[in-house]
């Protein structure tokens, strides 16, 4: 019997943004994409994101990421956009090593990422609120 580790730390059901993270999750995995928590999505997301958004001349730290990703949830209509956006940026960082495996990508996911615009919308807001050297 497989336990998460999850459900030995925290006495709280999982939260949407968790079902979420799982059921996309559990759909990625189906697909052949190899989509394991608890780097999925949001370390993974957090640390592509981190080499293309700078601050002061440097990459961002995965705390910047992890508040940026926060501050455009705040301005999205749809809730579920952060952990979509989150799925995004883990999309990305696979295809880049996995181009082939993008043509098993479900129809619906991979609707979810146009609705984002791939992560441009994410990173245009990000760049946007961070200083960028001159």
């Amino acid at each position: 019997m497989k336990v998460q580790a999850r459900h030995l730390v925290f006495a709280a059901p999982m939260s949407h943004r968790e079902l979420l993270v799982r059921e996309i999750s559990s759909r990625l995995l189906e697909a052949g994409i190899r989509a394991y928590p608890p780097e999925f999505p949001y370390g993974v997301h957090h640390e592509y994101y981190r080499t293309r958004l700078r601050h002061g001349g440097r990459h961002s730290k995965l705390s910047d990421i992890a508040k940026a990703l926060e501050n455009w949830a705040a301005t999205r209509e749809n809730d579920d956009d952060y952990v979509w956006q989150a799925v995004c940026g883990f999309l990305l960082s696979y295809f880049a090593e996995k181009p082939d495996h993008r043509r098993w990508l479900p129809a619906d996911i991979e609707g979810r990422m146009d609705i984002l615009r791939w992560g441009d919308d994410f990173l245009e807001f990000s760049r946007s609120a961070i200083s960028q050297p001159a």
